[in-house]
């Protein structure tokens, strides 16, 4: 059968697939959600790398690193996205990646006999992580409008509550590795396990997705080609720009996620194996939230979304601010997780929904390539700020990013 069809021709293909594509992603979103947990940069990678060394400037720089590289490196994505035939096959290549990064970090862990080796070993893995997962983003995007013709919202929203899933099951693996074995074997069970189900996610991908193209022509665009085309949107789509201008707001929120989990397992008191079960109540948040959203998305926009993510993220923040117990830090990381989990569903949303999946991964890109300055900024006021005060200033700069961004939303286009 040939890939390219026509429009009437494609949609019943698409139709006669569906359903396959949409078990297949559900399955890979359990996998890779199940690795995604194991490699928490929320929980997991902060309290790892302070079980090797303690320095504050080292747990920001996890934001910094992560989030800078994954925001840049998505208008690479984009052009890679336009050129390819195959969406899927493209993301499948970029993914290879990211399991290059995991097995990095797995390696960190037999090295924390030498401190200083384990951390270096650790972030040029976590570079590499945040390299395929921007790369990887606009890809994914891209892929998922190919596959899926109707209802994009809803399937985003089963996608993300699937993954949560996989998050929830890999997160009692984590809690259990975490409360028997000693450092730093604990981690190396977590890290196995996470590099293991994302070659599975893989696969996954690899035999199970059907993926028929249209006809559209590949577009040989060069660097400064993507630049054009992001300032066109911008100029010419009044909703994405009102969309691209809170999520600009929100990233100065973003660079305080991994203290969240530091301040909580720093309480007096807190259960056996805390790490781990905060890992599973963020996750079955994200469960939750992921249905929310999915159908606030369909229904009213990804900016809808923003606006119950902003107010979620600046509950959090508040509790993070009065935390005092760990029943506290346990509400405090549900909102997060609806903060976190909704800003992430939105982004593809958005860029599906406003671009009528017409250059979908230049409108991922260009959001990314906006908020990567901002959190930058951010993040490194951030680590100056803690060095002289304390992690509260760091929750009074995210509580103030979440506010404005609630107010921007209200604001007519």
């Amino acid at each position: 059968m040939s890939n390219t069809l026509d429009q009437a021709g494609l949609y019943q293909i698409r139709e006669r697939y569906y359903n396959r594509n949409l078990i297949s992603m559900l399955l890979e979103g359990f996998a890779f959600s199940f690795a995604i947990a194991m490699f928490s940069t929320e929980s997991v990678l902060p309290s790892y790398l302070r079980s090797i060394n303690n320095r504050d400037i080292y747990l920001s720089m996890i934001s910094v690193l992560y989030y800078s590289v994954m925001y840049g490196s998505t208008i690479f994505s984009s052009i890679i996205a336009l050129r390819a035939r195959s969406p899927k096959w493209a993301n499948i290549w970029v993914c290879l990646l990211e399991r290059v990064g995991f097995l990095l970090i797995l390696i960190s862990s037999f090295f924390t006999g030498d401190p200083h080796l384990a951390v270096i070993l650790f972030f040029v893995s976590l570079v590499l992580y945040a390299l395929s997962v921007g790369l990887a983003q606009p890809l994914f995007a891209q892929m998922m409008s190919t596959i899926f013709h109707r209802n994009i919202g809803n399937v985003i929203g089963l996608y993300g509550l699937s993954s949560a899933a996989g998050g929830v099951f890999a997160s009692l693996l984590l809690t259990r590795s975490l409360a028997r074995y000693d450092f730093p074997m604990s981690y190396q069970v977590v890290f196995l396990a996470g590099l293991l189900f994302s070659l599975v996610s893989t696969a996954i991908v690899m035999f199970g997705v059907v993926e028929r193209i249209d006809d559209r022509v590949t577009e040989k665009i060069k660097l400064k080609d993507v630049f054009k085309l992001m300032k066109d949107i911008l100029v010419n789509n009044p909703l994405f720009r009102k969309y691209s201008i809170i999520r600009i707001v929100t990233s100065f929120a973003e660079f305080a996620i991994p203290y969240y989990i530091i301040s909580a397992s720093e309480l007096p008191v807190t259960p056996k194996g805390f790490v781990g079960i905060m890992a599973t109540i963020f996750l079955l948040a994200k469960m939750v939230s992921s249905l929310l959203f999915g159908k606030i998305g369909d229904r009213y926009g990804a900016i809808m979304i923003l606006r119950f993510s902003c107010i979620c993220g600046l509950i959090a923040v508040i509790l993070a601010l009065v935390m005092n117990t760990w029943p506290v830090a346990v509400l405090m990381y549900i909102f997060l997780a609806f903060a976190v989990n909704g800003v992430y569903l939105s982004t593809n949303i958005a860029a599906i929904d406003y671009s009528n999946r017409t250059r979908t991964p230049v409108y991922n890109a260009t959001v990314s390539l906006l908020c990567a300055p901002a959190f930058i900024i951010a993040s490194l006021a951030g680590v100056s700020l803690i060095a002289r005060f304390s992690f509260s200033i760091v929750y009074v700069l995210a509580g103030i990013a979440y506010l404005t961004g609630m107010i921007l939303t209200l604001k007519e286009v």
